[in-house]
C-alpha cells in the first residue's frame, strides 16, 4: 500500500451547503486568490459619487458588496466588477456579479439577500452591457458618463 492513501471520514449527516462548498475543486486559480478591481456609482442627493477598490478573493469581494449595496445607494447597474483573470471587456455590472454568484453557489450567503431588491430603478430593465461598451474613440472610459 502507497504512503499517499487518503481515508475520508463518511458519516450518515444530511452535508450542508458549507461542507458541500469544501468539497468543490477549482479549475486554474483558486477564487481565493483572484483580484477584483470594482468600479462603484454611489448616487448621493447631490451628485453621483465614483470609487474604486480593490478586494482579494471571491468570497471576500462578494460580503463587501453585499454590505455595501445594503447601506449605501450603490448603482448596481452601472457599477462594475473585474478580475484580473479577465480583459476589460469581460468586466460586468455589479448586479450580475452577485447573482452569478450566489444563484451558482460560487460563494456562500444562506441569507434570502437578493441584490435585485437594491435596484435604484426596479422599473428599468437590467443592464447587461460591458464595460468596454462605455469607452470613447480613444479607449478612455469616463465613469461619469456612465448611467
Amino acid at each position: 500500500m502507497s504512503d499517499n492513501t487518503v481515508y475520508a471520514d463518511i458519516s450518515l449527516k444530511e452535508p450542508t451547503p458549507a461542507i458541500m462548498m469544501d468539497a468543490i475543486y477549482f479549475e486554474g486559480k483558486d477564487p481565493d486568490t483572484v483580484n477584483y478591481l470594482l468600479l462603484l456609482k454611489i448616487t448621493t442627493d447631490e451628485d453621483d459619487a465614483y470609487s474604486w477598490h480593490c478586494k482579494t478573493g471571491r468570497q471576500i469581494t462578494y460580503d463587501y458588496l453585499k454590505e455595501l449595496v445594503q447601506n449605501v445607494a450603490v448603482d448596481t447597474d452601472n457599477s462594475y466588477v473585474m478580475s484580473d483573470t479577465a480583459t476589460l471587456d469581460k468586466a460586468i455590472t455589479l448586479r450580475v456579479f452577485m447573482k452569478n454568484a450566489k444563484d451558482g453557489g460560487m460563494v456562500t450567503d444562506f441569507t434570502d439577500f437578493n441584490v435585485d431588491d437594491y435596484r435604484l430603478d426596479p422599473t428599468e430593465e437590467g443592464h447587461n452591457h460591458s464595460l468596454i461598451d462605455q469607452q470613447d474613440d480613444h479607449g478612455i472610459i469616463d465613469l461619469y458618463a456612465i448611467g
